[in-house]
């Protein structure tokens, strides 16, 4: 049972996020950070050397030539400015999206929900999936981390359960406000996402595609919605 969604929405949206200034200490972090991976990438190692991700390599000077090589810059003076103007659209999503997750927590707070324990562990199964997925990313085996580490998948599934309960009750929340106020996604965007992904990941059922697409696009156009409570 929804409660005021559009008076809550309202009273969030009015309130202004505050995005900090991009202070000149990260600039020159991120600058070195920029510095520490291009020497990563480029170094070459020799046979029979041993690769340590620490290991202190020889960091590029940051001059004109240097800059050129990382893209579209005429010196350092435009790859400064433009690297600030970055920082501070990233500074200013991050508070768009910390507004939005204000705006449904509260919502969710204000709501009567009853949770079906199906819904927990499918949220569950989405968070082992997306886990095992980084872990394989990063050339690893799930199974031998589980080791590393010293846990289990039963483990780590009750540490997670809180944050599946969160997402549920969030979810459930989205479709309800899709519901009430009509919002579904437009059928051509449906099928562009769908066919993008069935193009990246060929073994997906493409029911569970759709299902995955039509709930992310409906979640947007709820969260715009709520936004627009003015």
């Amino acid at each position: 049972k929804l409660g005021t969604y559009k008076k809550i929405a309202k009273k969030e949206s009015e309130k202004e996020e505050k995005v900090e200034e991009v202070s000149e200490k990260q600039m020159e972090e991120t600058v070195e950070e920029i510095k520490r991976m291009y020497a990563h990438q480029n170094h070459t190692h020799k046979p029979g050397e041993v690769h340590h991700d620490d290991e202190a390599l020889p960091l590029p000077e940051l001059n004109d030539e240097f800059v050129k090589k990382l893209g579209n810059f005429k010196d350092v003076s435009d790859f400064r400015t433009k690297l600030k103007e970055n920082i501070g659209k990233e500074k200013e999503l991050k508070a768009k999206d910390k507004k939005r997750i204000r705006i449904i927590e509260k919502i969710v707070e204000d709501s009567e929900i009853s949770m079906p324990k199906v819904l927990i562990e499918n949220e569950l199964d989405k968070m082992e999936g997306q886990f095992k997925a980084d872990i394989a990313g990063m050339g690893l085996q799930p199974e031998d981390y589980l080791k590393h580490i010293k846990k289990t998948w039963e483990d780590l599934r009750k540490e997670w359960m809180p944050d599946a309960e969160k997402r549920a009750r969030v979810q459930i929340v989205l479709q309800k406000i899709s519901l009430e106020e009509k919002l579904e996604p437009n059928k051509e965007d449906v099928e562009k996402q769908v066919k993008y992904l069935k193009e990246q990941h060929k073994d997906a059922e493409e029911e569970r595609v759709r299902a995955y697409v039509e709930m992310i696009l409906s979640n947007e156009l709820v969260i715009k919605f709520l936004e627009e409570q003015k």
